[in-house]
Formats: structure tokens, sequence, C-alpha cells
């Protein structure tokens, strides 16, 4: 899937983001012999934050929430928490 992501960038230790993804996924399955598969449209959308464990601002932990839908099977709700790191860019002050 691809999309495009918001974020609110104004605070330092807390950048919260809302996100909309849509593209394609993969479903097959294998039941006596017989298989069969399929690529479905699918979505998702929802946020979350990244929230700064450094001190330098490079480090976050990214609680995240998104509704995922797909157009043959049930929609479902995914929870997700991840590491990021944040390289230094040119021209803005660490």
């Amino acid at each position: 899937m691809f999309g495009t992501r918001i974020s609110y960038r104004k605070m330092e230790r807390l950048v919260p983001f809302i996100q909309g993804l849509a593209g394609a996924s993969h479903i097959s399955s294998r039941l006596a012999g017989t298989s069969g598969s399929q690529n479905p449209f699918c979505y998702a959308f929802g946020g979350g934050a990244d929230v700064g464990l450094s001190r330098r601002g490079r480090i976050f932990l990214r609680p995240q929430v998104e509704y995922v839908g797909f157009r043959y099977t049930t929609d479902a709700a995914r929870f997700s928490v991840g590491l990021v790191y944040r390289f230094r860019t040119i021209g803005r002050e660490p």
C-alpha cells in the first residue's frame, strides 16, 4: 500500500500524525488439493504519534492504530508499536 501522512511538527518530543493508504493485497488458500488466489483492493487509515525518547530528538517510540479494509474479506483494526530513528537533515540544527 502507499499513501500520504500528515504530521503536526510544532512540538519537539511529540509529533502526532494521520495517514491514509491504498493499494492491493494478496490472498491465497488451499483446501483438498484445490487452490486459489486473489489480489483485491485494500485500504488503511488511522494515526498515531512519535514520542521522543532521546534528548537530541532522534529516537522515537511510534504507537499507531489503523483501520484496514479489504474488498473480499473482513475488515480489521491494527495496532502497532515501533522504534523510529531520524537521521540528521541538512540545514537543520540538532
